[in-house]
Order: C-alpha cells, then sequence, then structure tokens
C-alpha cells in the first residue's frame, strides 16, 4: 500500500517505512565512499611498495665471534687481561676465560653463515 506524504512516497511493507533517498545525498554518499576506497587502496599500496623495497635492500652481514681453544695460555683463566695478551700473540684481538675448567679462548669476529 503505497501512501502520499506531501510529495514524498512512501511505501508500507511488512509493517516498516522506507523512506527514499534524494538522488543528490545519494551521489554525495557514493563519492564520500569512493574517495574514502580510493584514500585506503593507495595507502595499503604504499605499505605494500616500502615492505617490498625495505626486503630487496642490501642485506647486511651479521657480525659473529667465533672461539678457539688457546694453544699457548698455561693453566686455570682466572684474568681476561692476561687471556686477552696471550691470544693476541697468536694472532687473535681477543680472548676470554669460561667454562667450568676455566679455559681460555680466543676470539675474533667472523661473519655469520649465510642461510638460504
Amino acid at each position: 500500500m503505497a501512501t502520499n506524504n506531501g510529495g514524498h512516497c512512501s511505501h508500507l511493507s511488512g509493517g516498516g517505512t522506507i523512506f527514499p533517498i534524494s538522488n543528490f545525498y545519494l551521489s554525495k554518499l557514493v563519492l564520500f565512499l569512493m574517495e574514502r576506497t580510493q584514500r585506503l587502496f593507495s595507502a595499503f599500496f604504499l605499505l605494500l611498495l616500502l615492505l617490498i623495497a625495505s626486503e630487496m635492500g642490501p642485506a647486511a652481514v651479521e657480525a659473529r665471534t667465533c672461539e678457539s681453544q688457546s694453544h699457548k695460555f698455561k693453566g686455570p683463566c682466572v684474568r681476561q687481561s692476561n687471556c686477552a695478551n696471550v691470544c693476541k700473540t697468536e694472532g687473535f684481538p681477543g680472548g676470554k676465560c669460561r667454562g667450568f675448567r676455566r679455559r681460555c679462548f680466543c676470539t675474533k669476529h667472523c661473519a655469520a653463515d649465510t642461510e638460504p
């Protein structure tokens, strides 16, 4: 059943009233939603490009410390400085005492293994 209310039509269906939306407001709504969608898509696309660019950048090599037990150090290792000095005579830049038995281990920086 249709009624006329001051030039605007309303349709009664199942007890509810549906009010028509003017074309002006409908076009404004469509434009608003299109602008929001375009902004959201642009932001998403920019983030995707940044993510891809960061993955394709130069790979940094992580430094690792390699250790080798000293061949010249004798006795239990009590002072780090003594261990480091002996390791320097063996061609290492440093050394440290470690382990329960307090052994001197010479240290140097080495490249990390690359994983596929």
